[in-house]
């Protein structure tokens, strides 16, 4: 479970976008320089930890909101606005850029995919 990359305003033991992405991208940056498969096997599985956290229903059902992005699942210390469910897309840019580079490595097995996704998460 991917938690913890934003702890200026969520708690520690909150599920978290960010932290999918930059563990899925420090694990890149680490197959990128030694090469070791076992690294990208990783930087592949938080890539996939990421993945909930784009909307592919619309969640207002009414024609808006899929794609968006919440940051958090669950708490985290601001009051107003209560964070739940709401899109911080500067978040899912992130995720999305590192899912992208991973396409370039990772292309045989789920290029498709990540790109897709990425190009999901990044269009809103």
């Amino acid at each position: 479970m991917p938690r913890g990359a934003q702890t200026w305003e969520c708690p520690l033991h909150t599920p978290d976008v960010l932290a999918s992405a930059y563990s899925r991208a420090g694990l890149h940056v680490g197959y990128e320089l030694t090469g070791e498969p076992a690294l990208l096997a990783q930087a592949r599985y938080w890539a996939w930890t990421g993945l909930p956290f784009i909307y592919l229903r619309d969640p207002a059902g009414q024609g808006i909101g899929r794609y968006l992005t919440p940051p958090v699942y669950g708490a985290t210390s601001w009051v107003a606005p209560v964070w739940m469910g709401l899109p911080v897309q500067w978040c899912g840019l992130v995720y999305a850029d590192a899912l992208f580079r991973l396409v370039r490595h990772d292309p045989k097995a789920s290029g498709n995919r990540w790109r897709t996704a990425s190009l999901s998460a990044a269009c809103k």
